[in-house]
C-alpha cells in the first residue's frame, strides 16, 4: 500500500492544498468556468463572473486572468495577453484611443495589440467600424451600453498574471490578504496593495507609511496627491466639504459627532450663505470657534473680523453647494471641524473608515465617500451590528428619532415622518432633498402646529382645507401649503422648510398645519440617471456625478447637460453664467486639449461671461517674469494674474472670441477697449496677436500690435521689454501700449499712463459653447 501512494505522488506534478488552495508545482489541472454554458450567474461560480448569453465570463471591466482561472481587477501592462472576451451587443462610446472605419475584425484586433495602452476595443462589421479604449466599462461606467448597442461587439484584453511572493507581491494576484506577505499591504480587487496610510516603496519592496501632505506648501492640485485634496493659497487642504481625518491622514465626507475635533481647517475668503446654527456680532475669533466647539451640532462656522460677525453652521459647503462662495467672500474665514476616526473592525465597522469596498466587513455594505455604509435597500441594525434589509417605517409610532430608522427621519408628534423640508419618495420609502415638477404626487405629509411665514405663491381666506390642498395640486409650483381653522388662511409656498430655514416655525405656530408634497421616483438608468432617486454614488452612472440628498447630481464644478446626458466641465464663463453663476473662480475646460483649468469669470461687466486673462489691481504679484512663466500662467486668480499664452492660445483657436480691455487711469477714469474676432497663434509662431475690429472709448492703441510676437526679458528679439520693463507683444518702435510693468507707473494705454488698474478678458460670440468634449 506504501508504494501505491508514492507511486501516486510520483505521477501528480502538482495538486491543490487544502489550506491555500494554490497549485503546487508546474501545472494544474484545475476544472474550469470560463466560455462553460449556463443559465444564471450562480451557474459560473466565480467571483466577478456572470452568464452573459449563455456563457460564463468575467463581469464587463474584469479581466480573465490565467492560470489562476480568475477575474481580476487590474492587468499591468506586461501581464496583457493577446486574446479578448466578447461581450455581444455591446460596446462603450467614449475614451477613444484610435477611431477607424472600413476595417476588418483582425485588422482592429491587430491595432489594439499593437498599441499598449489598448485594454478594450469595440467592433460593428457594418462599415467596419473600429474603436479603440485605453479604459474598461468598468473605468468608465457612465459611457458603458451592455446588450443594447445593436451590431457592436465589445472585446476586452485578457490577463496573464502570477500569486504573490515574498520578492514580487506588489499589484500581483491574490485571493485574500494572506496572499500578501507585508503586514500593511491588503488583497483590494485580487491583487496585493498597501493599506490606507501607507504607499509602495520599490526599492525597499515594501508598503511605508504615507508623506503627510496637509498644510504641505503647494502650487497646484497636483501637489497634493491625495483623494479629495487641494490646494487652497498655497498650501494643501481637504476639499471644502471634506473632513481632514486623523490619524490616516485622509479626507472623509462624513464625521459622526463623537468624532468631532476640536480643530479647524481654514478656507480664506469664503463663507456659507445660508443654514445658520446662531449669528453673533462683536465676537472674537476665539468666542465664535469656543461656541461651534461647544455645539455638537456644529461642523463649520464663518468670522469675519470686522464687527466681530459669527456665524455657526450645521452642514458643510458640500451639502449646501448653492450657498457655498468660495474665494469671494472678501473679509471672511470659513472653518470647518476636523475629525478623528479608525478604520474598521468586525464588532465596530459601520461608519467607520475605508479605502475600498474589502475594508467593510458586511457583505451589504460598501465604501462611500470612505466610510462603511450599509448599500441601498439595507439598513444597520445596531445590536445585530450587520445591515438587513430595510422595513416600512413611515407613519409607523415612535417615540424618539432612533425609531425611525431612516436619514433624514424624525419623531414628529409621535409618527414617523420624513424631516421637514425632505419629500417622502415612493416606492424607495425614504427621505428625498428634492423633487422633479413631474414626480410630485397629490398627497402630503403634514406637520402641525408649523407654518412658513415667506415665499407665497398665494394668500386666500375662507377656503375649506380640500380647497386649499386642491390649489396647490393644481399649481405645479407649489411644493407645500400652510392652512389654519380659523378664518381657513390658506397660504401656498414654491419652497420646502428647508430651503428657507429662518422663515421656518416648527411647533410653535399655533394653530396652522404645513404640508408637504410627496414624491414617486426611480433609481437612475443609463438614458435617465440624472436628478433621479440614489442611495449611494454608485447609483449614479456618470463619474462627475454623486448622490447627493438622495438625488444623482453633477458634484461641484461640473454641470448636466441634457443632450449627452452626463456632467461635463464647462467650456467658458458664458457655459457658467448660463446657470446663474455670480462673479468668481469656476473650472472650464479648455477647447483644444480638453484640460481642466480654474478662470475668474467676470459675470458683471458689459453682460457678463467673460473669461479673464490678465489682471494688475494691487500689483502685489511679480510680472517681471520668464518666457515659460508667461506661457504656463501665473499669480492669484483672484487678485494679480496671467492665465498664461498656451491657455489662451488653447481656449480661443477654434472659435470666435471676442477681447475686452478695461483699465482705470491714474485720475479714477474708467475706459475700455474691444477687439472682434480676436485671434492668438500658437507657440510655433512665439503666440502671435490678430483681431478684425475695434470699438470702445479708451482708444485703438494695440492696432500697432497686431500680427506682432509675444516678447519677454530671456526673448527679447526688438530689445522693447528692456526698454519698457513689460512684457508684452511689441511693434518695431515699442509703440505706446503695455500693461506687464512692474508698477502703475509704468503700464500705459495709448494716451493714459499710470493705470491703477487692467483687466484683459475673453467672451465667445455663441451664447454657449455647447459644453461637450472637444473633438
Amino acid at each position: 500500500m506504501l508504494r501505491f501512494f508514492v507511486f501516486l505522488l510520483w505521477v501528480s506534478p502538482c495538486v491543490l492544498t487544502k489550506a491555500t488552495g494554490r497549485c503546487q508545482g508546474e501545472v494544474c489541472d484545475v476544472k474550469t468556468w470560463h466560455n462553460v454554458s449556463c443559465r444564471t450567474d450562480d451557474d459560473c461560480n466565480q467571483t466577478h463572473a456572470v452568464c452573459d448569453q449563455h456563457l460564463c465570463r468575467c463581469e464587463a471591466g474584469y479581466f480573465y486572468t490565467t492560470p489562476y482561472d480568475i477575474c481580476s481587477g487590474t492587468c499591468s501592462t506586461g501581464e496583457l495577453q493577446d486574446s479578448f472576451t466578447e461581450y455581444p451587443d455591446s460596446a462603450l462610446r467614449r475614451h477613444y484611443l484610435d477611431r477607424q472605419d472600413g476595417l476588418s475584425l483582425e485588422d482592429c484586433k491587430g491595432r489594439c495589440l499593437t498599441d499598449t495602452r489598448c485594454l478594450t476595443f469595440d467592433f460593428r462589421v457594418i462599415e467596419g467600424q473600429c474603436r479603440l479604449h485605453a479604459v474598461t466599462s468598468r473605468g468608465s461606467p457612465s459611457h458603458w451600453y451592455p446588450k443594447t448597442s445593436t451590431g457592436w461587439t465589445h472585446y476586452q484584453r485578457t490577463c496573464n498574471s502570477t500569486l504573490a511572493t515574498h520578492h514580487t507581491w506588489y499589484n500581483s494576484l491574490c485571493n485574500t490578504k494572506v496572499d500578501c506577505p507585508d503586514p500593511n499591504s491588503d488583497c483590494l480587487s485580487h491583487r496585493c496593495l498597501c493599506r490606507s496610510g501607507f504607499k509602495f516603496i520599490e526599492t525597499e519592496k515594501e508598503c511605508v507609511v504615507a508623506s503627510v501632505w496637509h498644510n504641505v506648501s503647494c502650487r497646484t492640485d497636483d501637489d497634493c496627491n491625495q483623494t479629495h485634496a487641494v490646494c487652497y493659497q498655497h498650501l494643501c487642504r481637504c476639499e471644502a466639504g471634506y473632513f481632514y481625518t486623523t490619524p490616516y491622514d485622509i479626507c472623509s465626507g462624513t464625521c459622526s459627532t463623537g468624532e468631532l475635533q476640536d480643530s479647524f481647517t481654514e478656507y480664506p475668503d469664503s463663507a456659507l450663505r445660508r443654514h445658520y446654527l446662531d449669528r453673533r456680532d462683536g465676537l472674537s475669533l476665539e468666542d465664535c470657534k469656543g461656541r461651534c466647539q461647544d455645539d455638537k451640532r456644529c461642523l463649520t462656522f464663518d468670522f469675519r473680523v470686522i464687527e466681530g460677525q459669527c456665524r455657526l453652521h450645521n452642514v458643510t459647503s458640500y451639502e449646501s453647494p448653492s450657498y457655498w462662495y468660495p474665494k469671494t467672500s472678501t473679509g471672511w474665514t470659513h472653518y470647518q471641524r476636523t475629525c478623528k476616526s479608525t478604520l474598521g473592525s468586525p464588532d465596530d465597522w459601520y461608519n467607520s473608515l475605508c479605502n475600498t469596498i474589502v475594508d467593510c466587513r458586511d457583505t451589504n455594505s460598501d465604501c462611500l465617500s470612505h466610510r462603511c455604509l450599509c448599500r441601498s435597500g439595507f439598513k444597520f441594525n445596531e445590536t445585530e451590528k450587520k445591515c438587513v434589509v430595510t422595513s416600512v417605517w413611515h407613519n409607523v409610532s415612535c417615540r424618539t428619532d432612533d425609531d425611525c430608522n431612516q436619514t433624514h427621519a424624525v419623531c414628529y408628534q409621535h409618527l414617523c415622518r420624513c424631516e421637514a423640508g425632505f419629500f417622502y419618495t415612493t416606492p424607495y420609502d425614504i427621505c428625498s432633498g428634492t423633487c422633479s415638477t413631474g414626480e410630485l404626487q397629490d398627497s402630503f405629509t403634514e406637520y402641525p402646529d408649523s407654518a412658513l411665514r415667506r415665499h407665497y405663491l398665494d394668500r386666500r381666506d375662507g377656503l375649506s382645507l380640500e380647497d386649499c390642498k386642491g390649489r396647490c395640486q393644481t399649481n405645479k409650483r407649489c411644493l407645500t401649503f400652510d392652512f389654519r381653522v380659523i378664518e381657513d388662511q390658506c397660504r401656498l409656498h414654491n419652497v420646502t422648510s428647508y430651503e428657507s430655514p429662518s422663515d421656518w416655525y416648527p411647533k410653535t405656530s399655533k394653530g396652522w398645519t404645513h404640508y408637504q408634497r410627496t414624491c414617486k421616483s426611480t433609481l437612475g438608468s443609463p438614458d435617465d440617471w440624472y436628478n433621479s432617486l440614489c442611495n449611494t454614488k454608485e447609483d449614479c452612472r456618470d463619474p462627475n456625478s454623486d448622490c447627493l440628498s438622495h438625488r444623482c447630481l453633477c458634484r461641484s464644478g461640473f454641470k448636466f447637460i441634457e443632450t449627452e446626458k452626463e456632467c461635463v466641465v464647462a467650456r467658458s464663463c458664458l457655459d457658467w453664467q448660463d446657470k446663474g453663476a455670480k462673479s468668481g473662480v469656476y473650472t472650464i475646460q479648455l477647447i483644444a486639449s480638453s484640460k481642466p483649468r480654474s478662470v475668474w469669470c467676470d459675470m458683471d461687466t458689459a453682460g457678463g461671461g467673460w473669461t479673464v486673462i490678465h489682471r494688475r489691481r494691487d500689483f502685489s504679484v511679480d510680472f517681471n517674469r520668464n518666457w515659460t512663466e508667461y506661457v504656463n500662467g501665473f499669480g492669484d486668480i483672484s487678485g494679480d494674474y496671467w492665465l498664461g499664452l498656451s491657455a489662451i492660445h488653447e481656449q480661443i483657436r477654434y472659435k470666435s472670441w471676442s477681447l475686452r480691455v478695461d483699465i482705470v487711469d491714474g485720475s479714477g477714469e474708467r475706459r475700455y477697449a474691444q477687439y472682434g474676432w480676436f485671434r492668438l497663434d500658437g507657440p510655433e509662431y512665439n503666440y502671435k496677436l490678430s483681431w478684425y475690429w475695434y470699438w470702445g472709448d479708451a482708444g485703438d492703441d494695440l492696432t500697432p500690435s497686431y500680427d506682432k510676437e509675444f516678447s519677454t526679458y530671456d526673448r527679447d528679439p526688438t530689445g522693447c521689454v528692456r526698454a519698457r520693463h513689460s512684457a508684452w507683444w511689441y511693434p518695431d518702435d515699442c509703440g505706446r501700449t503695455y500693461l506687464n510693468s512692474p508698477s502703475a507707473s509704468g503700464n500705459v494705454w495709448g494716451d493714459y499712463s499710470n493705470l491703477q488698474f487692467s483687466e484683459m478678458k475673453l467672451r465667445p460670440y455663441e451664447s454657449t459653447l455647447g459644453l461637450t468634449p472637444a473633438p
